[in-house]
């Protein structure tokens, strides 16, 4: 009995430190703290402030992703965190979680119209006019589409679903905080956008069980635009209708 007590305490020390190392990651964004730090090291160093920023992103979340991967070792021999789906039926259903949010987005586009960018599509993809800022780019959105993953599919949801015993609570709680993650970035709007793009990916972890199908679905969004950069006219057309988009290339 002492050794179960012992465990679970432990168990709730980890979810605890955890959750509470998302919190300060997500507070970092929020209050404008990274943004703020990103750019005074930019000041001080003479460096580009995106290119800064980027950085500090990567470095810190990354940093991050390894404190949730040690506190959830124990948490991933779960059998729930267990149950694996195979590579090739994770991959469909990731593609088809992909294909359905494209069309949920170009419906939400028009119900909440951005004048100032795509949000799914991450046009802003090597924007950088040199090597190493597109790489920055590039290693700053791995780490995030990792991040969220972790942070928000698996660990937040496993997280809450063990300690209430409610799937479904702990979905919706997903939903909300990664939404409410991308407040400082994409604005109401913007956030608001992503809500089906959440509740999809939410509802593919819980089905699947399998962090790789998350992983793959938010590349290959945040992959879309990096693509269509050196896709023919044409081409990009055609993606833009599929999806419902006005023609913004």
């Amino acid at each position: 009995m002492e050794l179960t007590l012992e465990s679970r305490r432990n168990e709730r020390t980890s979810l605890t430190i955890g959750l509470t190392s998302i919190l300060i990651c997500l507070s970092l964004l929020w209050f404008g703290i990274l943004r703020a730090t990103a750019g005074s090291l930019a000041r001080r160093l003479s460096l580009d402030p995106k290119n800064s920023y980027d950085a500090l992103f990567a470095v810190v979340f990354s940093g991050d992703l390894v404190v949730l991967a040690v506190l959830a070792r124990d948490q991933m021999m779960h059998p729930i965190a267990q149950k694996k789906g195979r590579l090739y039926s994770d991959t469909l259903a990731a593609t088809a979680v992909n294909l359905l949010n494209l069309r949920m987005i170009g419906l939400m586009t028009h119900v909440l119209p951005v004048t100032d960018a795509v949000p799914a599509l991450a046009v802003f993809w090597l924007a950088g006019s040199t090597f190493s800022s597109s790489l920055l780019m590039i290693w700053s959105n791995v780490v995030d589409v990792v991040w969220e993953a972790t942070a928000f599919r698996f660990y937040l949801i496993e997280s809450v679903e063990r300690m209430t015993g409610n799937r479904g609570l702990a979905g919706t709680l997903s939903v909300i905080v990664s939404v409410a993650a991308h407040l400082p970035a994409w604005g109401v709007r913007g956030s608001l956008q992503r809500i089906p793009f959440s509740i999809l990916l939410a509802a593919l972890y819980i089905w699947r069980r399998s962090l790789p199908s998350c992983l793959l679905a938010h590349g290959l969004q945040d992959g879309e635009g990096f693509v269509l950069r050196f896709l023919p006219q044409a081409a990009k057309l055609w993606f833009m209708r599929f999806a419902g988009f006005a023609p913004y290339w």
